[in-house]
């Protein structure tokens, strides 16, 4: 089958299927293809992401070297 052929025996069985869930998949699919990533955030994620952007604003960061380093206090690491 060449390449036209595929792509109008795709479209008919896309145009077909009425499931939302199957769709969005279809879809999630084809931008991974296409390289365009995204994701789909709840209301209380994207607070946190807004809420995070604002603590560093305000200076609220810690470095990485930083970060492990308390990361091994905790874990009683030297």
């Amino acid at each position: 089958m060449d390449t036209l052929a595929l792509k109008r025996e795709l479209f008919r069985t896309i145009n077909e299927i009425d499931d939302v869930e199957l769709l969005n998949a279809i879809q999630t699919l084809l931008n991974f293809r296409k390289k365009i990533r995204y994701i789909d955030l709840s209301e209380e994620m994207t607070e946190e992401i807004r809420m995070a952007q604002e603590q560093a604003r305000q200076g609220f960061v810690i470095s990485e070297k930083d970060l492990d380093s308390k990361f091994k206090q905790w874990l009683g690491e030297k």
